[in-house]
């Protein structure tokens, strides 16, 4: 054999290397899936607006945000009390550890339940106030 068929045939098998090396490649990346969600994140998720369609079912409560957003742009004490007590109870049902409460940047109520938070989640959802048909917007932040 001479020297240059020699070379023809590691052309060759180097080619058809390279294309296995590649389609095994390909084969591996296409069979790589992203992981599953975290199962901790996936309840706490579910446990923000849970809390999220609790407030507006509570219409005790959605009132009285309301209304109070109304009148002062703030939330008055009675408000905040009320507040605290009904996601207090709220967090200590779905088991959190601590429920963030906050509207338009103007004011935050943090309610500590029990533990510290290794993680949390965050949603947020508008609040009509009764007159004037301003909108806020509030956004809970839960922790387990």
């Amino acid at each position: 054999m001479s020297g240059d068929s020699l070379r023809a045939q590691a052309f060759i098998i180097d080619g058809f290397l390279a294309l296995i090396l590649a389609l095994a490649l390909v084969q591996l990346l296409g069979t790589q899936q992203a992981d599953p969600p975290d199962r901790k994140q996936v309840a706490l998720s579910h446990a923000c607006y849970d809390l999220t369609n609790a407030f507006y079912a509570d219409s005790t409560l959605y009132g009285n945000i309301s209304s109070s957003l109304s009148a002062n742009s703030t939330l008055n004490a009675s408000s905040v009390q009320l507040l605290r007590d009904r996601f207090l109870h709220y967090g200590q049902l779905l088991e959190l550890s601590s429920v963030d409460f906050e509207v338009n940047g103007i004011q935050k109520e943090h309610i500590p339940l029990a533990g510290t938070p290794t993680a949390s989640e965050r949603c947020c959802f508008p609040i009509v106030a009764n007159s004037g048909g301003i909108t806020y917007i509030a956004c809970l932040e839960v922790g387990a």
